[in-house]
């Protein structure tokens, strides 16, 4: 991998990527639906279709556990409402995605079009946060290139 692997679920989401080595039968984009999964914090007890299959090819016993720990559920309108109301509004289309993803994965009808449109407008909406690199910054990237950022908006 380029960077490495951070937060949380860490652990898990490395073992997916190691297993997938020696899973070539699973496809790629079975691997991102679990990991949107991952990332939008849904509980395994949640998980149905192919995104369960996955998680039961990939992963461990032990690790499928670690999935439980700081997972949510499926939020009802009025828990969601309140809850985004709470949010500042740069975070409450993350906030709305993920939980559109855990509705999604819970109920076993989804197509990986459908998982990828919520990922992408929690993706978007995270950019947002990220801090404005200044003009001249660079990054050396392995030991190869360097990637100049510059702003182009």
């Amino acid at each position: 991998m380029y960077a490495p692997t951070l937060g949380k679920k860490k652990e898990v989401v490395t073992a997916i990527l190691k297993s997938a080595e020696q899973h070539p039968e699973v496809k790629q984009s079975d691997i991102q639906m679990l990991l949107w999964t991952i990332i939008a914090k849904t509980k395994f007890i949640d998980y149905a279709g192919s995104v369960k299959e996955t998680a039961l090819t990939l992963l461990t016993p032990k690790q499928l556990l670690q999935l439980e720990g700081g997972a949510l559920g499926i939020l009802p309108f009025d828990a969601m409402a309140a809850a985004k109301e709470q949010l500042p509004a740069s975070l409450r289309a993350v906030f709305e995605a993920e939980n559109n993803i855990r509705s999604l994965v819970s109920s076993g009808n989804y197509s990986y079009e459908e998982f990828e449109q919520y990922a992408i407008l929690a993706g978007m909406a995270m950019q947002e946060q990220i801090h404005q690199v200044e003009f001249g910054h660079y990054i050396l990237m392995v030991t190869t290139f360097v990637i100049s950022l510059v702003d182009i908006a």
